[in-house]
């Protein structure tokens, strides 16, 4: 299966290709009136790392460096491009072993290079009046500087094959797979990376409502006999069920790509009541606090508290600012230590080591609007 369609006005069941999608609650929405939308990634399992050459004095491989590269269309924003997650340099990535399972609903599972909790990719964020629509296409990279591929070309050649199927059944679809194969022009030619994978997703505000298309390119051909799949994962979707009671749409993808890789992943696309900004990494400051209690200064509003073992976040002002490590109760003690993070940074992830070690790491971020 290749194409799996989500409509918030009704409870809805379409057949296509033989194959049903799942039944979708229906999500209030009075009239037709602009809608804000969230495109994300819910979940990503790693069931089997890209396999390659071990390196001397280093060793084999024993983790996957994993990025997505996103081209997007939309009404305000225009054409869009980005590598996920967003890094200073440009060249971040996912941090995954076997087994590993990254959610959204937890911040500290998805890490880069650094270790540090980037959270879940955000796709896409905007908002839609009556009618209009965001195309998303994206790509599911793996840092490998082994083999060249051309991304352009086996994307290409997947969406030309829906184009003559799918592409047929109705007006949506068309549009759908129209704005998947303009993004995969703007794909990079040749990549020295793995590809594990890709999906395209239509979101539509369709009289006042979200409408989704989940397309799954399935074969992409590269250079020789190199290949890589992407299908919809047809059973034992909990995840999606769960997702659907929560009136959020979204489809399961099985991913096998080159070097052997072998992914699962839920993407998921909802509306929010706030476009959701983009977050950039900067980089990590460390300092040593050895006192359960941390108080760090955030702007001009409340100190936020961080205790051992624990993580928190704080938005501030300047990237100089104060933190406090008490050593008794809080009152009274005024014996602040600055930090100072990357210019630019205006929002920290505080990271606590246990109890009875005094690390403290800062991640810095320069969070903005979309």
């Amino acid at each position: 299966m290749t194409l799996r369609i989500t409509i918030f006005s009704l409870i809805l069941c379409l057949g296509l290709l033989g194959v049903p999608t799942p039944l979708i609650q229906q999500r209030a929405a009075a009239g037709a009136k602009p809608i804000t939308v969230k495109l994300y990634v819910d979940q990503l399992v790693c069931h089997h790392i890209t396999n390659e050459e071990a390196i001397p004095l280093i060793g084999s491989n024993d983790r996957d460096e994993v990025y997505f590269k996103v081209h997007a269309s939309s009404p305000k924003e225009g054409k869009t491009n980005e590598r996920l997650p967003l890094f200073k340099d440009n060249d971040d990535y996912y941090e995954f072993t076997k087994d590993k399972r990254a959610t959204k609903d937890r911040l500290g599972s998805w890490t880069n290079h650094d270790q540090a909790p980037v959270g879940a990719p955000i796709l896409w964020s905007g908002t839609l009046q009556p009618g209009e629509h965001a195309e998303v296409l994206a790509f599911i990279g793996e840092q490998d500087n082994k083999d060249l591929k051309n991304i352009k070309m086996g994307l290409q050649f997947a969406l030309a094959g829906l184009s003559k199927t799918i592409g047929k059944l109705n007006p949506v679809i068309k549009v759908a797979l129209e704005g998947a194969t303009a993004a995969a022009s703007l794909m990079p030619e040749n990549t020295k990376d793995d590809a594990i994978g890709a999906f395209h997703v239509s979101v539509r505000n369709n009289d006042g409502q979200l409408a989704a298309v989940f397309i799954a390119p399935k074969l992409m051909k590269f250079n020789g006999p190199i290949t890589a799949t992407t299908t919809f994962k047809e059973n034992d979707n909990a995840i999606v069920d769960r997702l659907a009671e929560k009136g959020v749409a979204s489809a399961a993808f099985k991913f096998e790509g080159t070097g052997a890789a072998r992914y699962e992943g839920v993407v998921a696309a909802e509306v929010v009541e706030e476009v959701a900004p983009t977050r950039m990494y900067l980089g990590k400051e460390h300092d040593a606090c050895k006192q359960p209690n941390l108080y760090v200064t955030a702007g001009e509003g409340p100190e936020v508290l961080v205790v051992w073992g624990s993580m928190g976040t704080v938005r501030v002002g300047n990237p100089r600012f104060s933190w406090l490590c008490p050593d008794g109760p809080r009152e009274g003690y005024n014996d602040r230590d600055w930090t100072t993070a990357p210019e630019g940074t205006n929002f920290v992830i505080v990271k606590r080591a246990p109890a009875g070690s005094g690390g403290i790491d800062w991640y810095c971020f320069k969070e903005q609007s979309r």
